[in-house]
């Protein structure tokens, strides 16, 4: 069986955010993320989030007056519009999966990554699945799925198992129309640069 393709991607700020406060390499909206799941032919979109909001959308109410939306205790959603666990679901259905239990940044109840979801990722891989890891942060190294999932990087600890380089499982960020492999990301980093060699997205999709 041949092995499979680990991307990753987080989504980043909103475009309607302040031009100084945007992350580059934000994605323009969930529908685009759609896309890159059909033209890469990805199997599962795992959300690496250890909190992405509700998990449906009767666990919400309106704010009086607005189209906002926040946890029907309240408390805000902490989660860029569009890409709440609710509305992933319900865009991608099966494709969606939550895993922030186990493959989760520190915070929000979560320690970080576990053997278990690294476990779980690499049998994915050599069962030949197309993944797609999507968290909230766009530039990868600014996110635990690099540093931790990805790399043995300056954040990553021993309780949460061996990273996927030590496994021989490659990890292709995508940042923007780049593609750059994670082992190559870190490797720049630790010589002081965020500029590493990347390929460009497209040359990954499948052709229909």
């Amino acid at each position: 069986m041949s092995k499979g393709v680990l991307f990753s991607i987080g989504y980043g700020s909103s475009p309607s955010a302040p031009r100084d406060k945007r992350q580059p390499g934000s994605l323009p909206g969930p529908e685009s993320l759609v896309e890159l799941v059909r033209r890469l032919d990805i199997d599962s979109l795992i959300d690496c989030r250890a909190a992405p909001g509700p998990a449906t959308l009767a666990d919400t109410k309106l704010v009086k007056g607005t189209k906002r939306r926040v946890w029907k205790s309240g408390r805000i959603i902490y989660c860029r519009g569009g890409f709440t666990r609710y509305e992933l679901a319900e865009l991608l259905g099966k494709r969606y999966r939550w895993d922030g239990d186990k493959l989760g940044g520190p915070g929000g109840g979560v320690e970080g990554p576990t053997p278990r979801g690294l476990d779980m990722l690499e049998d994915a891989y050599h069962r030949g699945r197309r993944l797609l890891l999507l968290c909230a942060e766009a530039h990868p190294l600014g996110c635990h799925r690099h540093h931790q999932i990805a790399v043995r990087g300056d954040i990553w600890m021993p309780s949460m198992g061996k990273p996927l380089a030590d496994r021989k499982i490659p990890v292709l960020h995508i940042f923007g129309d780049a593609v750059v492999k994670a082992t190559v990301l870190h490797e720049a980093a630790q010589h002081g640069t965020k500029n590493a060699e990347a390929d460009d997205l497209a040359d990954y999709y499948v052709k229909e």
